[in-house]
């Protein structure tokens, strides 16, 4: 007993031909899109014919050009190039955290009860020359994980806000426990 197939997949050469016919005409309003498929079904007859004959052998019964338009039109012009996002998240590594500055942020947070943004710009611009040496000790503890200065003190930032909330929600519920 044969398994019977229901996805028809095209090969290599006919996909790209496809993929690049849906970038090049992405922008294209439905009937410019049709007239663009229309030529260049004729451009690619040969790939289309092949393809065709063997799809059919495979026991693909419907139409064709009219699989080729719905993939191109409807999936390829549509999807965006996703191999930046997945380079991205694969070069992106988990940075722990320093437990002794997360802890002297945490310390400065209650003595300075203001709000985050303010509170952040005053932290960052302390005159006070240990917290300074602090925060440049984490600035080099980062470097060690390849970021630069701007994505170093992006990272303090985020802790910074983090610890903030991690405060403010546990006086929060300490005032609802009264």
């Amino acid at each position: 007993m044969s398994q019977t197939t229901y996805r028809f997949k095209f090969n290599k050469e006919l996909l790209d031909s496809i993929r690049e016919f849906s970038k090049l005409h992405s922008n294209d309003n439905c009937d410019d899109f049709l007239d663009a498929f229309h030529l260049w079904k004729r451009v690619n007859n040969e790939i289309i014919s092949l393809e065709e004959k063997r799809i059919l052998d495979l026991g693909f019964n419907g139409n064709i050009e009219e699989k080729i338009y719905k993939s191109a039109r409807y999936y390829f012009k549509n999807k965006k190039n996703t191999t930046y996002k997945l380079n991205k998240q694969l070069k992106t590594n988990y940075i722990p955290r320093n437990p002794v500055f997360f802890k002297m942020m945490e310390t400065y947070i209650n003595k300075n009860p203001i709000k985050a943004s303010l509170l952040y710009k005053e932290f960052i611009n302390e005159t006070d020359t240990n917290i300074l040496s602090e925060i440049n000790t984490e600035i080099v503890r980062l470097k060690t994980f390849e970021l630069n200065q701007t994505e170093c003190l992006q990272k303090i930032k985020k802790m910074f806000n983090n610890a903030y909330y991690k405060i403010k929600k546990q006086l929060k519920k300490q005032q609802l426990d009264v």
